[in-house]
């Protein structure tokens, strides 16, 4: 009887720790499960979150700029057709205006050209300046001085300088007065004798001579300008 009672008891020491390992299998698989770590809900809302921005940069870059390109390039060509035709149109009013202008003008209408800038000066070209030769063709006064019975040849050539810088008449006042003032200068070259050719002032003393004669005959003949200076420059007698 205390042998049974003492395998009894046996059995039943080994049934509890049979209970006891696994219960502590158990415990140590629970702890496991738990150790596991859970899956990361963050996971979809980031691979979601790129797949959005990836589609709107494809949107963007694929159709919406395409578009915008092509929606300006027809705006632009648009405007610069608007443009053209105004321009057209306008230019076609000018010349409206130009042909009434060009017929007023041939039906004798009045002239609405603008006066120079400058008031209304003379334009011309200033071919005054300079010595300008007494003769319109240039050369030399060929005179006989007095008492030389015709032996006797005085060759003279004149010059003039205007007086008036500004004087763009100048050139012409001379040569319209060329004839007077050749007869000028002859009638007071064939009055000096050779003795009198011969001396040394006698070229000075013509020149102021001359000044004041030529002066005198281009105000007798109404004109304005003036001689300022003298030149004799060839003196040949022989």
């Amino acid at each position: 009887m205390a042998d049974e009672e003492a395998q009894n008891q046996e059995a039943n020491a080994e049934a509890t720790e049979g209970n006891e390992a696994a219960a502590g299998a158990e415990a140590a698989a629970d702890a496991s499960v738990e150790a596991a770590p859970a899956p990361s809900i963050w996971l979809p809302v980031i691979v979601s979150t790129v797949l959005s921005i990836g589609g709107a940069f494809a949107l963007v870059q694929f159709l919406l700029i395409p578009t915008l390109k092509t929606s300006i390039k027809a705006e632009l060509g648009t405007s610069a057709d608007s443009n053209g035709s105004a321009s057209g149109a306008e230019g076609g009013e000018a010349t409206e205006g130009d042909e009434s202008k060009k017929n007023g003008s041939a039906s004798g209408g009045s002239d609405t050209t603008d006066p120079p800038e400058d008031g209304g000066a003379d334009a011309s070209p200033d071919e005054s300046g300079g010595t300008i030769n007494i003769l319109e063709d240039g050369g030399s006064i060929v005179v006989n001085p007095a008492g030389s019975a015709g032996k006797v040849y005085l060759a003279v050539e004149i010059g003039v300088k205007r007086a008036n810088p500004n004087d763009k008449k100048f050139k012409e006042a001379i040569h319209k007065n060329t004839k007077e003032l050749e007869a000028v200068a002859s009638d007071l070259l064939s009055s000096y004798d050779v003795t009198r050719l011969n001396q040394a002032t006698i070229r000075d003393i013509t020149e102021d001579v001359l000044k004041r004669r030529f002066n005198a005959t281009l105000n007798e003949n109404g004109e304005k300008s003036q001689i300022g200076k003298i030149i004799i420059s060839k003196w040949i007698m022989q």
